[in-house]
């Protein structure tokens, strides 16, 4: 039987996705100013997967067919999962970060309520 451990929820955590782009968004922000840090590669990948996460946990709870999404929505989240994918296979291009950064801010735009 396999044991599994629970962790408790941090801060932006608890916050949930509003704060994990505000985190984002520093972690983009600090990996322009120093792009070879291996630290902050690491965070922004690992806080580039906890959002993509709960983006894709909230368009799979909404319950209406997908023709029934905007298509603005649908593109700018496709525009974001496929920024964060080429920026894990080349994390020092800062025009991916930059595009990254502009992804998120349509994305935070989104009206999840439809």
């Amino acid at each position: 039987m396999t044991k599994v451990v629970l962790y408790p929820l941090n801060d932006n955590e608890k916050k949930g996705l509003p704060a994990d782009i505000d985190l984002l968004e520093q972690a983009i922000q600090s990996l322009k100013a120093k792009p070879t840090d291996e630290r902050r590669n690491r965070h922004l990948n690992d806080v580039l997967i906890r959002v993509l996460e709960q983006v894709k946990f909230k368009l799979r709870n909404v319950e209406v067919d997908v023709s029934d999404t905007p298509s603005q929505t649908r593109s700018d989240i496709n525009d974001l999962n496929n920024s964060i994918q080429e920026l894990k296979t080349n994390p020092d291009n800062v025009d991916l970060i930059y595009r990254l950064h502009n992804d998120l801010v349509d994305v935070r735009e989104v009206d999840f309520s439809y």
